[in-house]
């Protein structure tokens, strides 16, 4: 009975780390670290501080988050579960060796726990600019158990976000030719290939990919965004992509990259005063990003207000995230305009 209603539930939340930690737990006798008693009163009150720590980190108050979870932890110190908001409370924080040391106590309850643990550590290592050992890390973890489709989708999308696009096709190659198209994943995988395969400039299998994506799933906000404005960059679909554009705008509403895409998809059609509306909302929205303001000092430029198109060229070749490509480009915008760019 007990295996039934696990497998249930697994197959409702199949991306729940406690329920598919315990469904391991009952299938292959693992060692239970979580311990509940529904009789004792410190564990319902640990587990209502728990929900209290959750709504608290949701809002964004993570330090009075870790407050409630300590608190969870001194009245159940046996649920080690506690420990994965905590640590992740942490990571939000940046706070990355609190978090690394949870997360390797976490990834001794259990192989889900530990591929968990595995990716978030890879996720710090990464930001602390040590990309190959995390890597490294992700893909030996990876390789010490059997994954599932959705722990396979994990590494793909992982290694993917690093710019290891070919190692990812072939794992999102591997997930598709495991399930069917019903399944929840599939436009998901799809997605993802689509991604990898436009960044290695192979545009016919992208779209592909991404337009089978959107005829299973239509109402996917984000896809439809890079298939259009990978349209727009290839000097394609103006016209389709402006449509899918204003959808996409409607189903996610004030996102700014959504409504970059947006103004750009007009400026490609030669719609400048349109285009200069949504291309300033998305400053507005994403005020350091660098595309965004050379898409919008694009824009002022055509609306002949080159003064302001230039102090916005400026502005972008001082933000530390601009690329050295753009920036040779902007460099060139500044002494010529957009009359030899």
């Amino acid at each position: 009975k007990a295996s039934k209603i696990i497998n249930l539930a697994s197959n409702k939340y199949p991306k729940n780390l406690l329920i598919n930690q315990f469904k391991t737990t009952l299938n292959e006798n693992e060692k239970n670290f979580n311990k509940f008693n529904c009789r004792d009163k410190n564990n319902i009150i640990a587990e209502i501080f728990y929900i209290i720590a959750n709504a608290l980190s949701v809002q964004g108050n993570y330090k009075l988050s870790n407050f409630y979870i300590n608190l969870a932890k001194y009245l159940n110190p046996y649920f080690f579960s506690y420990n994965s908001l905590l640590a992740e409370n942490f990571l939000i924080l940046k706070k990355y060796e609190k978090s690394k040391t949870i997360y390797r106590q976490l990834s001794k309850a259990g192989k889900i726990y530990k591929w968990h643990a595995n990716r978030q550590i890879a996720l710090i290592l990464n930001q602390q600019n040590k990309k190959e050992e995390a890597i490294s890390l992700i893909t030996k973890s990876y390789r010490s158990f059997q994954p599932d489709v959705y722990q396979t989708l994990d590494f793909a999308n992982f290694l993917k976000d690093r710019k290891q696009y070919d190692k990812s096709i072939e794992l999102y190659s591997s997930i598709l030719s495991k399930i069917n198209k019903n399944h929840q994943l599939y436009p998901k995988v799809l997605d993802g290939r689509g991604t990898a395969y436009e960044r290695i400039n192979e545009f016919s299998l992208s779209e592909k990919d991404l337009l089978m994506s959107l005829e299973i799933s239509p109402d996917q906000p984000y896809v439809m965004n890079y298939l259009a404005y990978s349209w727009l960059e290839n000097g394609k679909n103006f016209n389709k992509a402006l449509e899918m554009l204003r959808k996409a705008n409607e189903l996610k509403k004030r996102d700014g990259y959504i409504t970059d895409s947006l103004g750009w998809a007009l400026y490609k059609l030669n719609r400048f005063v349109e285009a200069k509306e949504y291309l300033k909302e998305a400053i507005t929205l994403m005020p350091s990003d660098p595309i965004v303001n050379d898409h919008f000092a694009d824009c002022l430029w055509k609306n002949n207000e080159k003064i302001q198109a230039r102090y916005y060229w400026n502005y972008v070749l001082k933000l530390e995230t601009t690329e050295e490509e753009l920036k040779k480009s902007i460099e060139n915008k500044l002494i010529f305009g957009l009359e030899k760019t």
